[in-house]
């Protein structure tokens, strides 16, 4: 595949992880269902991914380099998952004492 070809086929995978990102944020005011965030990073990774492998061609760099730069978006969204469990734990644990405070009430 030359290099052209190849450089058109990542845009056009990098546009459409693009859209399907804005499509799946738009159902987070919706209710949306738990892993919704985890698939919106997931995409947020391979986009990383193609950037650092297609358009920079780390493919073909020096391996730490390519590790540092597809370790880090990876870092960043296994970093905000850990935090909306320990939000989604927190908020779960107010709950159960407002509903304990409220039953012991009466």
């Amino acid at each position: 595949m030359s290099a052209g070809r190849f450089l058109l086929s990542c845009w056009v995978a990098l546009a459409g992880l693009s859209v399907g990102t804005v499509w799946l944020g738009s159902w987070l005011g919706q209710g949306a269902p738990r892993g919704l965030t985890l698939l919106i990073l997931l995409l947020a990774v391979a986009k990383a991914w193609l950037i650092a492998d297609g358009f920079m061609e780390l493919r073909h760099g020096p391996r730490l380099w390519r590790w540092l730069l597809l370790g880090w978006p990876l870092a960043l969204a296994l970093t905000r998952q850990f935090h909306v469990g320990l939000g989604r734990l927190r908020g779960l644990d107010a709950q159960c004492g407002a509903v304990a405070a409220a039953t012991a009430g009466r």
